[in-house]
């Protein structure tokens, strides 16, 4: 069986939730298949992560875009915007934007800047930005390199990860069986803004339906979607339903790496002093959902409880200044390599309300050993239970309460833990998220 995967953000090192998804079951599917992976020209790893790659994973073949670019490691491209002087130019643009009137500030900021930023104080035109560039044209480099490896390694299945390369499917010989990796259904994610209250305008109604009209039309196209949560697989299934020719909708979550697993020692499980969240604020349901957090049930948690929340990732300077004395002493950590020393001791939260997806860093966490307490939304697709493997809240009283029960009993709390990583172990590991994709692959060449 020769399968292709076209991935897209950065696969290796997999220090994102993407990353993750896509990293995890390459090794236990190579086992199976015979996998060929194409990684984003923007997102390719370095020549020693590359290395590092494929002594981790002999048996895949890692392709490369020639021209492919890493914006943080190339200092050849520093060398040349250097050469060409275009920080200067870059600098007289700043000064220049001073000067002009607003109208059209705004409308170089619309063109250089705000093009794909989903934060803002309108709304809807955030969404216009975002999705204007939901699905457009990928290079003729990446198509052909596409339609070589497909001729050279013998290709039988193409799996195409993500919205960013939902339209290659139009390209693929008939004879290729196409699986569509569907992350975070588009059009689902704009409906999640609007029942949240975040904008209720036919305008965000247009959008949604623009973009559901697009997936929709490349979705069937394909031969099975792969969903990460059964929301979202209802949703799917019901927009295809109505379409001549549709994909199967099959159900599979995305892994948890076998390294996040810390073996749990009640003798070593302290009382948590602190809460924690993982995640950057240009990844709009994380933005909404500390913002919201912060203002809901952050301050009373800290007058109560003494706790103080702890955000990891890259967030923006104002933003991390308009919190910079907030009631509940919010501590903005910037990126940290290393985060064992903010596990121990930690209740992690995930207060997300937005979005379609699994919260790949909320099953990390179960799978540290971390209690967990969560948005029901930031649930979609964990079957933890309440009060069993997880904390659910929505309000300020019910996060308080999750607090309460966590800090005042220790070893129902560890219990609670090993319940959490245990479920991580037998529904959300490498080996049997690979092993649910092999029997698609599987089924769809019989």
């Amino acid at each position: 069986m020769n399968v292709l995967i076209v991935s897209d953000f950065q696969v290796y090192p997999p220090n994102s939730g993407a990353g993750i998804a896509q990293f995890g079951v390459l090794e236990p599917l190579s086992k199976q298949c015979n996998i060929s992976v194409l990684f984003n020209q923007y997102f390719t790893p370095s020549d020693k992560e590359l290395d590092e790659l494929r002594q981790l994973l002999p048996n895949i073949k890692f392709y490369t875009l020639k021209d492919s670019v890493k914006k943080t490691r190339s200092k050849k491209l520093f060398d040349i915007l250097k050469k060409l002087k275009l920080f200067d130019i870059l600098k007289k643009l700043k000064n220049t934007l001073k000067n002009l009137p607003v109208h059209s500030k705004n409308f170089i900021k619309s063109i250089f800047i705000g093009s794909n930023l989903e934060s803002g104080k309108d709304f809807d035109a955030n969404l216009f930005n975002f999705y204007t560039f939901l699905c457009p044209p990928n290079s003729k480099q990446k198509i052909n390199k596409i339609l070589e490896i497909i001729n050279s390694d013998s290709i039988e299945i193409i799996q195409l990860d993500f919205e960013s390369n939902l339209n290659i499917v139009s390209l693929i010989p008939d004879g290729i069986k196409k699986v569509y990796g569907c992350y975070d259904c588009q059009f689902y994610r704009v409906e999640t803004y609007i029942k949240a209250k975040l904008t209720q305008t036919e305008y965000a109604n247009y959008i949604r339906d623009y973009i559901k009209t697009i997936e929709v039309s490349f979705l069937q196209q394909y031969d099975v979607v792969i969903a990460n949560t059964e929301a979202e697989a209802s949703v799917l299934d019901k927009a295809l339903n109505a379409q001549c020719k549709r994909p199967e909708v099959v159900l599979a979550p995305y892994p948890v790496l076998d390294q996040d697993f810390i073996e749990l020692d009640r003798s070593k499980f302290s009382r948590p002093d602190k809460l924690l969240f993982v995640g950057i604020e240009y990844h709009l349901p994380n933005k909404d959902g500390i913002e919201w957090f912060l203002e809901e049930a952050a301050i009373e948690i800290f007058k109560k409880f003494g706790l103080r929340l702890y955000v990891v990732g890259t967030w923006d300077k104002g933003t991390k200044q308009r919190y910079i004395e907030h009631p509940s002493q919010v501590i903005f950590t910037g990126f940290v390599d290393d985060l064992s020393s903010l596990i121990q001791s930690s209740i992690y939260i995930s207060p997300m309300r937005l979005g379609s997806g699994l919260r790949a860093k909320t099953l990390t966490a179960m799978a540290q050993g971390m209690p967990v307490i969560a948005h029901p939304q930031g649930l979609m697709g964990n079957s933890a239970k309440h009060m069993e493997s997880v904390m659910i809240a929505d309000d300020t009283a019910s996060f308080c309460f999750a607090v309460e029960y966590l800090l005042t009993d220790l070893d129902r709390t560890f219990t609670l833990c090993k319940n959490a990583q245990e479920l991580m172990r037998a529904g959300y590991s490498q080996s049997f998220v690979a092993e649910k994709r092999f029997h698609i692959y599987e089924k769809l060449l019989k």
